[in-house]
C-alpha cells in the first residue's frame, strides 16, 4: 500500500514539475519543443495518423489558421504552471476554519469554491489583473518571431516584430522608439484606470 502511495506521490510531483518547468525555460527551448512535436515527423502527426484522424502529416507551420492557436497554446503551456503556484499560494492563506464552517452548513465542493475560495483569492486576482492589463498591446515578440516564417508572415507580425523589421531594414530606429513610447503611455493609462476602478469598487489595488 505504501509503495502505491509513494508511486502516486511521485507521479503527482512529476506532473507538477512538468507543468511549471516551462516557465523557467527560454522561449527558444519551448518553441524548439513545439517545432519537434508539430513537425511532419513529430509525435502529434504520428498520433493523428495512427488514430486515423488524418491520412497524411500536416505541416502546421505552413497554415495561417494554425499559427495563433499554436502561439496561444505555447503561452498557456509556459505560464499556466507558474500562475497555478501563485493562486495556490493565495488559497493556502485562506483560514481553514471557513471551510470547516462551510462543511457544517452542508456546503459541497462547488459551494465552497464559490463562497470561500473565490472570495478569498479575489484580492490576488484583482492585483494580477491590474498588473497584466497594461500588457494589452504586448501581443508578443519572442514566440511569434521564433515560430513565424515566410508562409505565415502576414498573420504573424506584431507591433514589436514590425518595428524591429522596419528599424533594421530601413535604418529608421525612430519608429521603434515611437512605438515603444506609445505602448508605455497606453500601459500606464490602462494601469491607472484599472487601479482607480478597483479603488472605487472597494477592491484590492496597487496604489
Amino acid at each position: 500500500m505504501s509503495s502505491i502511495s509513494k508511486s502516486a506521490g511521485t507521479a503527482v510531483i512529476s506532473l507538477d514539475f512538468s507543468s511549471y518547468l516551462p516557465h523557467f525555460l527560454s522561449w527558444i527551448i519551448v518553441t524548439g519543443i513545439l517545432h519537434d512535436a508539430l513537425s511532419s515527423s513529430g509525435i502529434i502527426n504520428e498520433l493523428l495518423t495512427n488514430w486515423g484522424i488524418i491520412q497524411s502529416p500536416i505541416n502546421f507551420f505552413a497554415h495561417k489558421s494554425y499559427f495563433w492557436p499554436i502561439v496561444a497554446f505555447a503561452n498557456v503551456w509556459k505560464e499556466t504552471g507558474w500562475n497555478a503556484i501563485v493562486y495556490l499560494a493565495a488559497i493556502t492563506s485562506i483560514d481553514p476554519s471557513l471551510y470547516e464552517a462551510a462543511t457544517l452548513d452542508g456546503a459541497g465542493r462547488w459551494a465552497k469554491i464559490k463562497n470561500v475560495t473565490l472570495p478569498g483569492i479575489k484580492p490576488t486576482i484583482m492585483v494580477l489583473l491590474i498588473m497584466n492589463i497594461g500588457n494589452v498591446l504586448n501581443a508578443g515578440f519572442e514566440v511569434q518571431y521564433l515560430l513565424g516564417n515566410g508562409l505565415v508572415k502576414s498573420v504573424a507580425d506584431t507591433i514589436d516584430i514590425y518595428t524591429l523589421t522596419w528599424g533594421v531594414g530601413q535604418n529608421d530606429y525612430s519608429l521603434g522608439t515611437a512605438a515603444g513610447i506609445f505602448k508605455s503611455v497606453v500601459a500606464i493609462i490602462l494601469i491607472i484606470a484599472a487601479n482607480q476602478f478597483a479603488k472605487r469598487s472597494g477592491e484590492e489595488r496597487l496604489f
